[in-house]
């Protein structure tokens, strides 16, 4: 929530920074819940994790001439957003939740750099909130979910 207040303040300079902040400690306490429920991926999350990997550097390169003084914080906001989606899909979960969620994420906040970076496309910002929206009810209910399923133990 801080988050996304500080993102939303643009006439505060320092509100992109601090707003990647906030974010990059919500992603830090994921990978600590996601980190717990390690499992080697298979299937369709290899291919996920192959393409988040691949994609996450190409649009750093796309966003490398625009970044200036945000260079660092937006090369350090990216890693750890893909290493929390990376631990998401090599969870052992009882559904996809987690996983897919995490991916929608890293969606939102790269059309954030998109519109950031890039100039955007007319309704971005609708697409960012709903999927970041999406994003984390699906993370939170696999959470949730995971965590009731493993709190009963037969």
């Amino acid at each position: 929530m801080l988050g996304d207040v500080l993102l939303a303040l643009p006439d505060w300079p320092l509100s992109f920074v601090f707003g990647l902040g906030a974010f990059l400690l919500t992603h830090v306490c994921y990978c600590a819940i996601f980190f717990r429920w390690r499992a080697r991926p298979q299937g369709w999350r290899i291919v996920a994790l192959v393409a988040l990997w691949i994609a996450a550097p190409a649009f750093y390169l796309a966003f490398f001439p625009h970044l200036g003084e945000l260079l660092v914080p937006v090369a350090v906001y990216m890693l750890v957003l893909c290493v929390m989606a990376s631990f998401a899909l090599a969870a052992r979960t009882r559904s996809a939740l987690v996983a897919i969620g995490s991916l929608i994420f890293v969606g939102s906040d790269t059309l954030i750099g998109v519109g950031r970076f890039l100039g955007g496309f007319p309704g971005i910002d609708y697409l960012i909130w709903g999927l970041y929206a999406l994003a984390q009810v699906l993370i939170v209910a696999g959470v949730f979910h995971e965590t009731a399923a493993r709190s009963i133990r037969p």
